[in-house]
């Protein structure tokens, strides 16, 4: 088989052609672009995608735009975010609360759907025309010693820092490292259990006489 992975970002492909050599897969091949926009060719089975369809302007019309361009497509396989509250935890700590209500309203005025977890399978089952044929959410839970975790969380906040700042929801850099310790050593010293938000996944068989493939008009 043959595999072939999108993304607008130059360091992220970069990342996965290293990994992909290190691992030897010599039928992984790569293209920067934009999916909104980029031309797609080739005779492939399966359209993929990990938390891409919230912050695109228009979801479906951009579906139906790939699936049309690609020869054989017969399944559609998604998983996003549902980011429309803050994730669980327990005991409450309110710093941690405040710092993932920062991320939270970051995403959302930089315009990421934040419900399109609840959104996916409606969608998909609406462009298919063939009905989603399975669907899964599920909540990563851990705890204060689950590195991979705190890393998340940690490294999730960095990298939305200057938007955070750009759109006014935190102040400085200094507020947010500030809030950053703050909530890191509350959840240690409370023994809090934390989770993320939801991620729904959602896989659907395309019917190759579905309105899906007509995308000439949005």
């Amino acid at each position: 088989g043959e595999v072939m992975g999108i993304d607008r970002s130059v360091s992220a492909i970069n990342e996965a052609r290293i990994r992909a050599k290190a691992l030897e897969y010599h039928n992984v091949s790569f293209l920067e672009g934009d999916i909104e926009t980029v031309k797609l060719n080739g005779d492939y089975d399966v359209v993929m995608g990990r938390f891409i369809l919230s912050y695109l302007n228009n979801p479906e019309f951009t579906l139906r735009k790939v699936c049309s361009q690609l020869k054989g497509i017969s399944y559609l396989v998604f998983q996003e975010w549902q980011l429309d509250n803050p994730p669980s935890m327990k005991p409450i700590s309110e710093c941690m609360l405040k710092y993932n209500k920062s991320i939270l309203e970051t995403l959302c005025c930089a315009g990421v759907d934040m419900s399109m977890g609840k959104k996916l399978p409606g969608m998909l089952n609406e462009l298919s025309a063939c009905g989603v044929y399975l669907t899964d959410s599920h909540e990563y839970q851990g705890d204060v010693n689950d590195y991979a975790l705190l890393e998340y969380l940690a490294e999730t906040g960095r990298a939305l820092l200057n938007p955070m700042i750009e759109f006014g929801i935190l102040k400085s850099k200094d507020e947010f490292y500030s809030l950053k310790e703050s909530a890191f050593t509350e959840i240690k010293r409370c023994h809090t259990s934390l989770s993320l938000n939801p991620i729904v996944g959602v896989a659907a068989k395309i019917n190759r006489h579905s309105p899906l493939l007509n995308y000439g008009s949005n």
